[in-house]
């Protein structure tokens, strides 16, 4: 169970058939391994679990911590739609301070995916 997530949602102005390459090179500039992807969704995880686990958090970069984002698509009359889901997959209690770094770097990640992919509109 997660213990730190963020999620969001928007519709782009990017045409549709451009937003999944976007999408990709995104994923491939920030090292975010693909799980799984199929036509209206895409899985991925970053981080290096171990070394966070084993080494703590105070050594290990929030940037290197075991993370998971979930995109979700779906065309609407407006655009292409987003929903972004970002949360952490840490395997341990997780004191205030390690949460309060997770969730910036969260808010840093899903501001670089807008910049990428710009909301025409926010829904949250």
């Amino acid at each position: 169970m997660a213990q730190v997530e963020l999620d969001n949602t928007w519709i782009t102005h990017i045409p549709p058939h451009d937003v999944r390459p976007k999408l990709e090179a995104f994923l491939r500039r920030y090292h975010i391994r693909i799980k799984h992807q199929d036509e209206n969704q895409i899985t991925g995880t970053h981080g290096l679990p171990l070394a966070a686990n084993v080494l703590g958090s105070r050594l290990v970069k929030p940037g290197m911590w075991p993370k998971q984002i979930t995109i979700r698509l779906e065309q609407t009359p407006a655009g292409m739609q987003l929903h972004v889901k970002l949360e952490d997959l840490s395997t341990s209690h997780m004191l205030a301070r390690r949460r309060e770094r997770y969730y910036s770097y969260f808010v840093w990640l899903m501001n670089a995916l807008k910049a990428e992919l710009p909301p025409a509109k926010y829904y949250r």
